[in-house]
């Protein structure tokens, strides 16, 4: 973990890769946006949330019961129909 210190004393934060760190992308449909959030893996009830400012970034969905779905109207990433009972 690394120390980085900005301009402004306050805004001292602690900068840790994120490679290999499991979590979820969940929407906060209050502020309309996308939020990164990290369970602690002995303690489900901890987690820790991060706001998302990457604009480019590789994911592998592990999510079993997730679908693509193709159409005319638009591409959607949702759960596959099993998992929503439509099939």
């Amino acid at each position: 973990m690394q120390k980085v210190r900005g301009s402004n004393p306050l805004a001292t934060t602690m900068e840790k890769s994120a490679k290999g760190v499991r979590g979820f992308i969940l929407w906060n449909p209050i502020n309309e946006q996308y939020f990164f959030r990290v369970y602690n893996p002995e303690n489900r009830r901890e987690y820790k949330d991060y706001k998302l400012q990457i604009e480019d970034l590789e994911i592998e969905i592990i999510a079993g019961g997730a679908s693509l779905y193709e159409s005319k109207l638009g591409n959607t990433l949702d759960w596959s129909s099993k998992v929503l009972k439509h099939g």
